[in-house]
């Protein structure tokens, strides 16, 4: 990832050029912003603690494990994994309005690899 603390989701397509993807994730973001800035304390303090909980599940799984902390290492993360779902649990709806409005709206962050010419 270019930057420390940001998000790095792989999508790729058999068929889409990089500009599609693009339009495909903008769509999504704007499908689901509504949704996801209107949650309240009370919904985020659940959703975030059934993740923290599911995270530290994989602790018992070795390989889930591991492909978790490497995810977590190339996003820049630091820490032990009860560290990383403690600050899950601790997720406030202003945080997450924070972190969606950097993802949704810092465009010029985006790293976009194809390995077909643009069209």
């Amino acid at each position: 990832c270019p930057a420390v603390g940001c998000l790095c989701p792989p999508i790729q397509s058999p068929g889409d050029g990089a500009a599609e993807l693009l339009a495909h994730v903008e769509a999504f973001l704007e499908e689901h912003e509504r949704h996801l800035l209107d949650l309240s304390h009370a919904d985020v303090a659940v959703i975030a603690g059934s993740l923290a909980d599911h995270l530290r599940g994989q602790a018992r799984e070795p390989r889930a494990l591991a492909e978790l902390l490497w995810q977590w290492r190339l996003a820049g993360g630091e820490g032990t994994l009860d560290q990383l779902a403690e600050a899950i649990a601790a997720l406030t709806p202003v945080a997450l309005e924070q972190a969606f409005g950097a993802l949704r709206y810092n465009r010029q962050d985006r790293l976009v690899l194809t390995s077909t010419p643009a069209r």
